[in-house]
């Protein structure tokens, strides 16, 4: 190899690899976009009405965009990926308070039912003072549960506002979509970034 030779493929490299780069990017904003106006389309939908399913459906969405943003975390601006993150982890806090307490009613009915089939074989009778345990277990779980739904509306609005949005909308822009032009400090390979 001569130098003339070596430095030709380097520079082919090189476009090579922002080439690549800005398709990953490209793809990574179509992605992230489109799992962004899920949570959205979903979460409007929810009303106080709606069932817990709904719900739940939407805290498997708000994951499925949490994981397209961690994948593609490099690609982003650190500073604007960290906001957008705080924006949708606040979302994921409430919708998974809200699970774990519909599960936790569903095992604890199941470990009545359990509890009570049980007090049919046996000549033992279960004790009063753990079925008022239980009631006290039960009324708190549903109390938290019902909290956990109280703020789902103030939560989601937060996600779903224009600044939350713009954020939003900034990040998967500062990847090189809009003509390939990382933001000065994002992950765009020579942009400063890291």
């Amino acid at each position: 190899f001569n130098d003339t030779a070596t430095t030709e493929i380097y520079t082919l490299s090189l476009h090579d690899a922002l080439r690549i780069w800005e398709r990953a990017a490209d793809l990574a904003s179509r992605r992230l976009r489109r799992a962004h106006r899920r949570v959205l389309r979903e979460g409007r939908a929810i009303s106080a009405g709606s069932p817990a399913e709904q719900l739940h459906d939407l805290r498997k969405r708000c994951k499925e965009l949490r994981y397209l943003l961690e994948i593609f975390a490099s690609l982003f601006d650190p500073q604007a990926y960290q906001r957008t993150l705080k924006d949708l982890k606040g979302l994921q806090d409430c919708l998974g308070e809200f699970q774990d307490r519909q599960v936790q009613q569903h095992e604890l009915r199941e470990f009545a039912a359990q509890m009570m089939a049980d007090r049919a074989l046996s000549a033992d009778p279960v004790p009063v003072t753990a079925l008022l345990a239980m009631g006290e277990l039960a009324g708190g779980i549903g109390r938290a549960q019902q909290q956990a739904r109280d703020e789902f509306a103030e939560r989601f609005g937060e996600f779903a506002s224009p600044a939350s949005n713009r954020r939003f909308l900034d990040l998967t822009e500062s990847t090189g979509q809009s003509g390939g032009q990382g933001e000065p400090g994002g992950g765009r390979p020579g942009g400063g970034g890291e």
